[in-house]
């Protein structure tokens, strides 16, 4: 399938609500042991990068957590990574349930000596139940993307 000409308009706005989860102690624990962090209180606070990876069936530390489904059937899956923005106004606990909702926010599509590059953020928002409580993740992705290639 050729490239649409207007894949910006295919993408911008396009939202998923990806699913919901609670946040778990022992997955916490994983994380804080895989960053070498001990003594964390469990009743207080959980670090907000570890927030986004609850709704991930890993917790690896070195990986990056990369958009969900949202970016799926517009043959951008394989993109990588270019930076990742995270931003929050309360606090998440153990056993909080969340809600994670993932929107395209932003599409740019530039041409590069290989073809077309299309940079896309992804806008993972996460609310408590009932409650926002404004956790923002932006992903910048980079896709590389060669004509004619299927979408």
């Amino acid at each position: 399938m050729e490239r649409s000409d207007n894949r910006e308009t295919e993408l911008l706005g396009h939202e998923v609500r990806t699913g919901q989860t609670t946040v778990c102690n022992e997955r916490l624990q994983l994380f804080l042991e895989a960053l070498g962090l001990s003594g964390w209180d469990p009743s207080g606070p959980v670090p907000v990068t570890f927030v986004p990876r609850c709704f991930r069936d890993w917790v690896d530390v070195t990986r990056d957590v990369r958009p969900g489904p949202v970016l799926d059937g517009f043959g951008l899956e394989k993109g990588v990574n270019a930076g990742i923005t995270i931003s929050a106004k309360l606090p998440v606990f153990v056993g909080d349930r969340l809600h994670l909702t993932e929107k395209v926010a932003e599409v740019r599509e530039k041409e590069g000596a290989s073809g077309a590059l299309i940079f896309v953020t992804v806008r993972q928002t996460i609310r408590r139940e009932k409650e926002d409580i404004g956790i923002v993740q932006e992903n910048d992705m980079l896709t590389v993307y060669r004509r004619g290639a299927e979408k």
